[in-house]
Formats: structure tokens, sequence, C-alpha cells
């Protein structure tokens, strides 16, 4: 799967649970927001804060790295493992719509 197929399956759950926009950012840096970048060793999630990348976590995986927003933009531990999930499903759903995967 590539990075496209992840991010709008990602962008999808964070919309549906009303995430806003203001929050994050995929594939730039957004001022006052977690962000999701692609780097040439795999990924990276940071809080853009005064022009700089703060709090960075490089990534392997397009995955993980999805989860890792999703736990910085979500307070409840309990909601953060609940979006997740959505985010897998949703994901699931895309690919197999999408004529990528079948069931």
């Amino acid at each position: 799967m590539n990075r496209y197929d992840f991010q709008t399956s990602l962008r999808k759950v964070l919309i549906a649970n009303k995430i806003p926009k203001a929050l994050y950012a995929l594939g730039e840096y957004l001022e006052g927001a977690v962000c999701l970048e692609q780097t040439s060793g795999g990924y990276v999630v940071y809080c853009g804060e005064k022009g700089e990348k703060a709090d960075k976590k490089e990534h392997e995986k397009l995955r993980l790295a999805c989860f890792d927003l999703i736990s910085r933009v979500i307070e409840s531990p309990e909601e953060v493992k609940r979006i997740q999930t959505e985010f897998v499903d949703t994901f699931l759903n895309d690919v197999v719509d999408a004529g990528v995967w079948s069931k």
C-alpha cells in the first residue's frame, strides 16, 4: 500500500471524529499542530513549534506513525485505542473498495 491510502483513511477517521484540522497536518509542517511527514528513512511525527519540529519521533512504518499522530491529538487513552482501531478498519475497507485487496 502506498502513503496516499493510509493518509486518506487517516484523514477520514480524524474528520469523522471531529478532530479539528488545526490540530494536525499530513505531509507538511503546520505551526501549533502535530505533523506527519515522509522522510528518506520512513516517517516522522512531530509538533510544529516556533518554526521547529519539536518532540520528533521517527517511524519505519506509516501505520505506526499514524497511530502516533492519533495518540498525540486525542487525550483519552480509551479514545486513542478506539480511533486507532477505527483507522485500521477504515483503511482495510478503503483498500477493498478500491479493488486493491479482496475480502
